[in-house]
C-alpha cells in the first residue's frame, strides 16, 4: 500500500501503453497483468514489468517462448 503503478515493457524495450484495442497485441489488465493476444512468435524475448510506488520500485523480467498449439 499504496497500490504500484506498473508499466510493461515488450522485447523490443518499447513500453507497451495501458491501453485495450482489437488491433493491439497487448492488454495491461486492471490487476497489472499483461495480456498478450494471438501470441505469435513475433513476441519471443525477453519481456519487463516495471512496479513502484512510494515505498519503492522493483523490475522483473519473463522470457515469452511460444509454443505450437497441439490442437492445430
Amino acid at each position: 500500500s499504496p497500490s504500484p503503478q506498473v508499466e510493461w515493457f515488450d522485447n523490443n524495450r518499447e513500453k507497451i501503453l495501458p491501453t485495450s484495442s482489437e488491433f493491439s497485441d497487448y492488454e495491461i489488465l486492471e490487476n497489472g497483468d499483461l495480456l498478450i493476444k494471438r501470441l505469435q512468435w513475433k513476441h519471443m524475448g525477453q519481456f519487463k514489468c516495471s512496479a513502484s510506488n512510494g515505498e519503492g520500485s522493483d523490475t522483473q523480467g519473463i522470457f515469452i517462448y511460444p509454443m505450437n498449439n497441439p490442437q492445430n
